[in-house]
This record gives C-alpha cells, structure tokens and sequence, in this order.
C-alpha cells in the first residue's frame, strides 16, 4: 500500500511516525467533548411526552439500540439535554463498561444520554473521528488513562486530552471515504463466512436428528412411535421412558457451610460448567459435603451431565476431569443402565432440545425446570445396542468433520475482524496513503 513522501517522529512512544505536514493535538481543541448524565431520573412509559434514555449498553455494534432502551419524561429529557443535547450528525461513545465502539448519530428522534460521551459534530469529518476513536490509538490512550473498579469507566478529562492527529479536512473526508469503502468491503466477507457458520450448524443439527430418530438404515421400514417430537422410527427400535435405561441423579443443594465435624469442601460443577460440548473443569467452586454423600454425587468421566435449569436440556459428556467432584443441584448427571450407549444419549438430548421440546415440557412461560421426573419419564427412540454404538460413531465422525469446518471459519472470521482493525488504525494514522495528493 502507499506511503507518504515524508514522515517525522510524533514524539509518542505507542505512535511513531506520522506524515510530515500531520500534527498531535488533544481533541478538545477542535471539538467539543460532553457526555451524559451519572444520574438516574424515574423511568415512565413510552409516549409522546416520553423520550429514550440512552445508556452505554443501549450502544453496540455502530447501532444505537432504542428498542432496550428505557424511557424519562419531558421535563427530564429537557433538564439532561441542557449539558448534553444530542444532535444530528454528532458522535456518541460509552463511558462504562466496554469503553470505546463509537457510534455516529444519524436520526432526527429526540432523545439523551447517561454514562455516554458526545462529540459535537464541528470543523471536522465526523467519520474521520469515528474511525479515529474507533482505532487502536484510541484504545491505547483508553487502557491507560481508564478508571478500574467493578466496571470499566473512561473520564471527560481522558476524553478531552485524547490525544489526536491534525490533518486537513480534505484528507479526513477522504480517509473517512476510503474506510467506508473497504470496511464494507470486509464486513461483508464477515457476513458470508457468519452465514456459512449458520448452515454448518443446521446441518450438524439435521445429521444428528436423521441418525437418531431414523437410524443410518434408509431402507429400514418404519412405524409410528407416539412421541410428537419423534415422528417415524424404523419398526425395530423401541419408544420408551429414559428410566429404563439410563440411572439419572439430580444435584446435590448448596451447603455454603460445615453442618457437621466430618464435612469437608470439594469441587463442584453448577449448570454454567456444562456448555454444549464441553465441560469447564478448572477453577471449579467449592461446596462442603459429608462423606457419606459423595457416592450419591461424585461424578467421573463418561457421565453425561444435563442442565436442569436456565438452558435446560443443555449436556454434555465429562471426559477431562483430573481429581474427585460432585454436581450441585441444577445438574443431572446420568449413567447407562442396560442395553445403552450414553454417547447415543447424548445425541439423542441435543435432537430433543434443537426442536425446542424442552421448553414445551419445562412450560417457559414460568422459569424453566426439567426436574428428574420429566427427565425419567422422557420418551426417547431406544434401538439395539450395538445400533446405538454405530450411530455413535457415525454421529462422532460426521460432526467432528463439521467442527473443524467450523473452526477454519471462525478463523477466517478472527482473521478479517483482525485485519479491519489493523486497516482503521494503519490508515487514521498515516501510516497507509490513501489520498491521490
């Protein structure tokens, strides 16, 4: 890519080299820098005499979000908008919390801000900014000067001696162009491989479902099996409750202290832990238990663990697991009883919760819970044995193939967003040329 004719030294470590006729300056000399109210004023509904309160989540993604945002009344909005009237055109950042991601303000609506800093749109390219706050400079200048805490939280005084470049207009306006082009250009390269992602998990999700609930037999003649999830299943295989083949063990309830002299603490999962594919097995929380409960609780690799809450349904087979644990109360943990493949199971529970049948049987209108008496008594497809183990294999196989296409894709996603950042920062800085003069 092209370079400027001549550079000199910015005389800041983290910047380097800028073009020759380009200038440092904080960003209070050619912009004027507020930011929103740190109260909270009463929240009333939405009417014509209510206007949005945007806050620092109500920003993402370059998107201003008014749909989470809450609502004040006039009599506020006029109070706050008199530090901090927000206008066409103007720029809007976080404070708190995820500190950067700007956001150019491009609706006529009528609404303020908290926890929010403002740029008032002035003598520059407003998207010039954009970028400029958007790029890794910025990010610097904000990981030093930030205030910790529980939160992250960037100050006015930071924001105002944000130390910028001073170029012409011009060049600004055709950096700005420049970025607009390319970065479309790359986000929708993003989208595609985002779109491909969403068709390899339909597919890994329509491979488990065919294998489990049709077998890998296409010509095996089939009969109803009075399950409404389930549809046809070849004649051979069995409908049946999951009791009958699998022990299911419902969590232990928290003990946060010693109830007796021979209680002692032990690791323990809780629902978090246990994500699709994979169970965290580090840094596990702690819990006292007596002796004569850890055969009723201890788990070892080879279980399978299924939430009982929040995302219920969600499992998993525990297979790193290096020392002795128990599960809390929000997990199942479950074992094969006779004639039973625990991977089959495994597979079969995903189908189950892809079609979204645990959140009809756990009625999510109230909060959720698969309680281990509609876990026993699910009616799940039970084929022969050595027929679970082969669709196993199969299923292992097939979706393995389609995780490691998945990850060359979020690779390929990381490698994009990484480039997008580093083109913002290579070219607000002057290090890239992107004007014919």
């Amino acid at each position: 890519m092209n370079r400027y004719e001549r550079y000199k030294d910015s005389g800041i470590p983290w910047l380097g080299e800028v073009p020759e006729h380009w200038d440092t300056m904080s960003l209070k000399y050619i912009c004027d820098v507020r930011d929103g109210t740190h109260d909270t004023p009463q929240y009333v509904y939405e009417s014509d005499n209510s206007y949005p309160l945007v806050t620092s989540k109500d920003i993402s993604n370059g998107n201003i979000n008014f749909e989470s945002a809450k609502f004040i009344s006039e009599e506020d909005y006029l109070n706050i908008s008199k530090r901090s009237n927000v206008n066409f055109g103007d720029l809007l950042m976080p404070m708190i919390g995820t500190v950067g991601g700007s956001v150019l303000v491009e609706t006529y609506r009528k609404f303020t801000i908290k926890n929010v800093a403002l740029f008032k749109a002035g003598q520059f390219c407003a998207k010039w900014l954009k970028y400029f706050l958007d790029s890794e400079l910025s990010k610097i200048q904000f990981e030093l000067e930030k205030n910790g805490g529980v939160q992250d939280f960037v100050g006015l005084t930071t924001l105002r001696n944000l130390i910028i470049l001073k170029l012409p207009l011009k060049e600004q306006t055709a950096i700005a162009h420049y970025l607009d082009t390319k970065l479309g250009e790359i986000d929708t390269l993003i989208d595609k491989q985002q779109t491909l992602l969403e068709k390899l998990a339909e597919q890994r999700t329509a491979v488990i479902t065919h294998a489990v609930t049709k077998g890998l037999n296409p010509a095996a003649p089939m009969k109803k099996s009075g399950v409404e999830w389930l549809g046809d299943v070849p004649a051979h295989w069995n409908v049946s409750y999951l009791k009958f083949y699998y022990e299911v063990q419902l969590g232990k309830m928290l003990q946060p202290k010693s109830n007796n002299t021979d209680d002692f603490e032990i690791s323990y999962f809780k629902a978090f832990h246990v994500q699709w594919n994979n169970i965290m097995t580090e840094e596990l929380p702690l819990m006292w238990v007596n002796p004569r409960e850890l055969d009723k609780y201890t788990v070892n690799n080879g279980d399978l663990l299924i939430c009982e809450g929040g995302e219920v349904g969600r499992c998993s087979i525990l297979r790193n697991l290096d020392g002795i644990a128990i599960i809390q109360n929000a997990v199942h943990r479950v074992r094969t009883l006779k004639n039973s493949e625990i991977r089959y199971l495994d597979y079969v529970i995903r189908h189950i919760a892809s079609v979204g049948w645990f959140n009809i049987l756990c009625n999510k209108a109230t909060i959720a819970h698969l309680t281990s008496e509609k876990l026993i008594n699910l009616n799940i497809p039970i084929p022969p044995k050595d027929e679970q183990i082969n669709i196993a294999d199969y299923l292992d196989k097939e979706t393995v193939k389609i995780d490691r296409l998945c990850e060359t894709v979020n690779q390929t996603i990381g490698r994009l967003k990484e480039y997008r950042t580093a083109l913002i920062t290579q070219v607000v800085t002057g290090k890239i040329k992107v004007t014919d003069e």
